[in-house]
């Protein structure tokens, strides 16, 4: 059976023909705990490239999930990134344009930290449903029912119900689609995440404490209010303390990826266009091959997503310190 993830990435990029032009825009894409970049759905690719003809997407993934699956997860954002700044930190000296980082939730303390250790490597930093320590309250980090939910995805022996139920929590529009579903158990049958993973990526963000100073790029932040995950409160509070562009959704659930995908291309769109475009850039390769820019331009066709009925897979027993970590679940940083 083909890699899902893998056969779209392909297929998109199949698709690409390479172009020319003044203003190219990399985009560094990274999902959150147990997400991977196969999550990141056709709906989002083709709208950013129709708004941006020369973008050019870079899928990563995190240690323990996507094509890292096999490697050990890490309990620590700053390793995390590290191990990006090894794997990819390359790709923003090696091409020139500006250089814009997309991370969502648990992901978003990822790239706030990786920007951190390196300012000279991106543009712009846009952070989807990223709650900090220490920054928001506990309260609004996790919401009651949303903690009952994480709960219940790591004590789960099924595959099909983990994935469910990891759909229904970040998703107010498709809890009962079964073909995304479907999708989603396909991604984890080929690249299958450990709970031990969940579990390490949980706890590096419960543990996770952001700086004090101010990003040297500029930053959006995004949210919604139909989040039953983090409270817009807590999405305010990172907005305030990183002194970020705010854009709120209405109704999308916590991953706006997934209800949202077109209002969110949209708003990176707009946001690259009058805040990274206008803005000093930070990146050195820019400054250093501005008279020699390369870039491709995408032309990627609607792509939909594939019917996986593979077998249901299971895991092991769950992990014997599993419970110590229940008591500090208010903490979990989806």
């Amino acid at each position: 059976m083909p890699n899902v993830s893998t056969l779209f990435i392909t297929l998109f990029f199949l698709t690409c023909q390479v172009g020319s032009a003044q203003d190219s825009l990399h985009l560094y894409l990274i999902r959150g705990i147990g997400r991977e970049s196969g999550h990141w759905g056709p709906e989002f690719l083709n709208r950013i490239q129709s708004q941006k003809p020369n973008c050019q997407i870079h899928f990563l993934d995190l240690p323990g999930s996507g094509i890292y699956f096999e490697q050990p997860a890490l309990m620590s954002i700053p390793k995390m990134a590290e191990f990006l700044e090894q794997q990819y930190g390359g790709l923003t000296h090696q091409k020139s344009g500006m250089h814009v980082l997309l991370a969502t939730s648990l992901a978003g303390n990822v790239a706030l930290e990786w920007s951190y250790r390196y300012p000279h490597n991106f543009s712009g930093l846009i952070l989807v449903g990223t709650s900090l320590k220490k920054v928001c309250k506990k309260k609004d980090r996790v919401q009651p029912e949303a903690k009952k939910g994480f709960v219940n995805i790591f004590l789960s022996n099924d595959l099909e119900e983990r994935e469910s139920k990891f759909l229904a929590i970040n998703s107010n529009e498709h809890q009962n689609n079964d073909s995304l579903l479907q999708a989603w158990i396909g991604i984890q049958h080929i690249h299958p995440v450990k709970r031990s993973a969940l579990m390490k990526q949980t706890v590096a963000g419960m543990l996770y404490k952001p700086k004090e100073e101010t990003p040297q790029i500029p930053v959006l932040v995004i949210g919604s209010e139909g989040d039953k995950i983090v409270k817009p409160a807590c999405i305010c509070a990172v907005r305030k303390h990183l002194h970020a562009s705010l854009t709120m959704h209405p109704s999308s659930g916590h991953g706006v990826p997934i209800d949202a995908p077109i209002w969110l291309a949209d708003q990176v769109s707009d946001w690259v266009s009058y805040e990274v475009a206008l803005a000093p850039h930070q990146n050195h390769s820019v400054v250093a091959n501005a008279g020699n820019q390369s870039f491709l331009n995408v032309k990627a066709k609607r792509i939909d997503w594939p019917t996986i009925t593979s077998p249901i897979a299971s895991f092991s027993s769950p992990l014997p310190w599993i419970k110590s970590q229940l008591n500090e679940i208010g903490n979990i940083l989806p």
